[in-house]
């Protein structure tokens, strides 16, 4: 059963300790199931009020986080039972004009979680079971979010593979467990996700029927009417050992040898399935068991004893079978191999063992670990989407010049935590013909410190997600843009604020020809710059927005490149008229013309 609510209160042994109210001033109250209870793993939800309004809070009965918020919504939270100074500190840290009740032992405030959807972990403020999740008001996220990490989990593979030091620090990074508390739930729930019937047995199965072998030589010391196969070195070998000869007798005086070695290397030819890549199969298995042991002995284990002690029993009977007791540890790690990458069953490992950290460690350098607490910045990730699937679609139409993850990707110590690199140093660098190039950058910084054809603001620092600056040799001849925007209105279009932000990029970057936002909707539209009643086949300037869906269309990709096969067009006997040192520039003559400024200044 599920209900929207205006508030509802928590309750364990008879104390209440936490309670949540909709901020929201406007109330459309029903009656239905109001002020009723719900007894769900030793804990008591209190209904107080009930809504008609879906966008309130949610109560979902049989979920594991049965309380739903949404996201950019504020609420009222109210932690009680807050005696140490640690944690009221730490919940008025998390709460926006946090007041403490001396009475009630209490920390009242709003709580807004932005752009932040996923389970609300509460573990570092002592709470440790998982009453609350974020939901997106936008889109399914649940699915949008799986698709995210499924897409951007395949591509950081691609471009880490490029990486030497990468390769160096992974195999001991591997054996170290995340096993951060805000982290134990969504690894947990990726984990059983990965051992279900159709994905983990599936794979192993078909792995165990057609594993992955190679061929070793194997050299043992025979006598030499037992070797098969004699090489002619190892036979010259065996005679310079006299004592290793044998005299013939007289019955073998037609032989035109007198002796004969009595023991040679003999060399056979066996297939092993002991290889690098079915060690780095039983390496996860091993991950995997070894963290489902961790959060056993974890306070997370109270809750999931049973989920977990049978997820436990299915990889530890793998692990004793026949086939890996044949296999032995990994000792080095090396994503060059095309059979991790490209062979079925392998490349499904290689992506899980990725996809899993990735699922509940994403970084983003903007994170406030204490704020987010186990939550995921999906409009972020759309932006790393974004970038990526331009780069791919580039790579399959432009020359790329040299690059390595070292452009793109930086990671921490220790961790599996990637964020994609901005401004400048995340530079790709595409040849077209003839001396142009193109440019594209993520997130890259235009302000008024800096010459055109470096990227100039002038007026306020600016970032837009993507941006393509066209180039003749050192000459800049235009910029294009992107943003990417997560949301959409209620009818599934993209919004009129966000044009707007189009507009200063295209009005306050000099240089830029256009500027458009990249949303996952399904309208596509281009504003010209004309005027009212003559209307212009030409593209740019322009400012619009384009559908790009997280379940890429083509139709999509096509129409975006065609605008970027507009822009590139324009270095038809262009040479670029921003360099280093500038010419003169003149603003008034861009806007009106020079004849223009001569009847100004006459009048």
């Amino acid at each position: 059963m599920s209900y929207a609510i205006k508030q509802i209160d928590i309750y364990k042994d008879n104390t209440r300790y936490i309670s949540i109210k909709s901020s929201r001033n406007s109330f459309v109250p029903s009656l239905d199931n109001e002020n009723k209870e719900y007894l769900i793993d030793g804990f008591t939800y209190k209904i107080i009020k009930c809504s008609q309004y879906i966008g309130d809070i949610h109560f979902i009965e049989n979920e594991t986080a049965p309380i739903r918020l949404y996201e950019n919504s504020r609420y009222w939270l109210e932690f009680y039972e807050v005696s140490s100074f640690n944690n009221r500190t730490l919940i008025s840290s998390f709460l926006t004009n946090a007041q403490f009740n001396e009475e009630e032992h209490s920390v009242l405030g709003f709580y807004n979680s932005n752009n932040f959807v996923g389970i609300l972990n509460l573990e570092l403020m002592g709470i440790n079971e998982n009453h609350i999740e974020i939901e997106s008001k936008k889109i399914n996220y649940k699915d949008e979010f799986s698709r995210l990490v499924e897409e951007l989990s395949e591509d950081i593979i691609d471009l880490i593979s490029m990486d030497s030091s990468f390769h160096q620090n992974m195999l001991s990074k591997s054996s170290k467990v995340n096993d951060r508390k805000e982290n134990l739930y969504s690894s947990f729930a990726y984990i059983k996700s990965f051992l279900s019937f159709d994905k983990m047995p599936m794979y192993l199965a078909y792995l165990i029927k057609k594993p992955f072998t190679k061929t070793t030589t194997i050299v043992e010391e025979k006598y030499i009417w037992e070797s098969e196969d004699i090489d002619s070195d190892n036979l010259i070998s065996a005679y310079q050992d006299i004592s290793n000869l044998y005299e013939l007798d007289n019955s073998y005086s037609n032989f035109p040898i007198s002796t004969i070695p009595l023991m040679i290397d003999s060399i056979s030819y066996h297939d092993t399935i002991d290889t690098f890549e079915n060690q780095f199969i039983k390496h996860v298995l091993e991950l995997i068991y070894n963290y489902l042991d961790t959060i056993d002995k974890n306070s997370l284990g109270d809750k999931f004893k049973w989920e977990i002690l049978e997820c436990k029993i299915i990889v530890s009977q793998y692990l004793d079978s026949p086939f890996f007791s044949k296999i032995s540890k990994l000792k080095h790690f090396s994503l060059n191999s095309k059979v991790l990458q490209r062979k079925y069953p392998y490349n499904k490992f290689l992506k899980f063992y990725f996809s899993w950290d990735m699922s509940s460690s994403i970084f983003f350098d903007m994170y406030d670990e204490m704020f987010c607490m186990g939550q995921k910045d999906v409009p972020t990730m759309y932006e790393y989407f974004c970038f990526i699937t331009f780069i791919k679609e580039f790579d399959n139409r432009y020359e790329r010049e040299s690059l390595t993850s070292n452009n793109l990707l930086k990671y921490q110590n220790n961790t599996y935590n990637f964020t994609l690199k901005s401004g400048t140093e995340s530079k790709v660098i595409y040849s077209l013909n003839n001396g142009y190039k193109l440019n594209l950058y993520y997130n890259k910084e235009y302000n008024s410190g800096k010459y055109i054809v470096n990227g100039r603001s002038y007026a306020n620092s600016l970032r837009p997600d993507i941006s393509l600056e066209l180039f003749y040799e050192d000459s800049l001849i235009g910029i294009l843009h992107f943003d990417a925007k997560y949301k959409v209105d209620k009818n599934d279009e993209f919004k009129s604020e966000d044009i707007n932000k189009m507009h200063t990029y295209k009005d306050a970057i000099m240089g830029t020809l256009a500027s458009y936002i990249l949303y996952p909707g399904s309208e596509k539209e281009i504003y010209r710059q004309e005027e009212y009643g003559l209307t212009t086949e030409e593209i740019f300037p322009s400012v619009g927005a384009c559908p790009l869906s997280v379940y890429t269309d083509r139709n999509e990709i096509s129409y975006i490149f065609y605008l970027i096969e507009e822009f590139i067009i324009l270095t038809n006997n262009r040479t670029g008229k921003y360099s280093f040192p500038p010419i003169e520039y003149n603003g008034i003559e861009k806007i009106i013309g020079k004849s223009g400024i001569n009847n100004a200044l006459l009048n």
